[in-house]
């Protein structure tokens, strides 16, 4: 085994605006949920939109080469058009690439999972990541539906919090240990040379 101090780890850009996005979604959905407006609304969905575009970078991008998650210009591309879509739902009240930007990543996935190898043990956790996001989404749909089913007890609403929070963690849990795995199997390149 390795000591944890022995290994300096660098994250990527895409996992640090994970991280921060999540943060910041929290705070953003608060903010909305205590003043619900379309104004707030925009504070909700932009940090949301950071985290999709970062996880396209993470997850599809670093599936197909471990490079690519590493890629500034990639990391800024992604960034930018996450950040326009929701310029433009704001401006133009069209939400069409917001959700374009939302659903593509599910979308193209199983076709990065057939196409390129796994590289690392992480797969099942990324996997159940996908799954849940996908319950998030249903939820979401659903919302009158489930709150009626329980009893009105919880709505899809919340249900959708809860999935899509437990997917965040799973998500930022999975770019960081695939940041440790490939760092030590960087070290251990350079030590074998």
């Amino acid at each position: 085994m390795f000591k944890a101090k022995s290994l300096k780890l660098k994250l990527e850009y895409a996992t640090l605006s994970l991280i921060y996005g999540s943060i910041l979604t929290g705070l953003g959905s608060a903010y909305y949920h205590i003043n619900p407006y379309n104004e707030t609304l925009f504070w909700d969905r932009l940090p949301m939109a950071i985290c999709f575009a970062s996880v396209f970078i993470l997850f599809i991008a670093g599936q197909m080469d471990p490079n690519l998650s590493s890629s500034h210009f990639l990391f800024y591309c992604a960034q930018f058009i996450a950040i326009s879509s929701c310029v433009w739902w704001r401006l133009k009240d069209d939400l069409g690439p917001y959700l374009v930007i939302q659903i593509m990543p599910i979308i193209i996935f199983p076709f990065i999972r057939l196409w390129y190898p796994i590289r690392f043990n992480l797969q099942s956790l990324i996997d159940l990541s996908v799954i849940l996001y996908i319950f998030a989404k249903l939820a979401e749909v659903q919302d009158k539906f489930i709150y009626k089913v329980t009893s009105h007890t919880v709505s899809g609403h919340v249900l959708k919090h809860i999935l899509a929070g437990i997917t965040l963690f799973l998500m930022i849990k999975v770019a960081i240990e695939r940041k440790v795995l490939l760092t030590l199997q960087s070290k251990n390149k350079s030590k074998k040379s």
